[in-house]
């Protein structure tokens, strides 16, 4: 549940930055903010996310989609992750995130 609802969350986020609808200082504000929040969840894996598990979620995924940029050159992203996972038209799985991760971080 962790990683559906912290991409739902993440891309709310990331989409609004993008799009020049919140400033680089808002988004980073913002991104603190769930940082804080998400300290109270001591775990991501847990049956139904709650809030704190879901602002955590965002900066474990904030997190990982740096490391896919620079185990990439920056070739991939969590959006690729995103869009195969979307793709694969079922229930996504941590096995499968972790598979698809590791797929798009390896260098071209």
């Amino acid at each position: 549940d962790w990683i559906v609802e912290g991409l739902a969350e993440y891309y709310s986020l990331e989409i609004l930055r993008r799009s020049g609808a919140i400033s680089e200082t808002r988004y980073e504000k913002a991104q603190h903010e769930l940082a804080e929040w998400g300290k109270e969840a001591p775990r991501l894996d847990v049956a139904r996310a709650s809030g704190p598990v879901t602002a955590r979620a965002v900066g474990v995924l904030r997190d990982i989609d740096r490391e896919i940029r620079r185990n990439s050159g920056g070739a991939h992203s969590l959006d690729d992750v995103a869009r195969a996972l979307a793709a694969d038209e079922g229930p996504v799985t941590v096995p499968r995130f972790e598979e698809l991760v590791a797929q798009m971080s390896a260098a071209p």
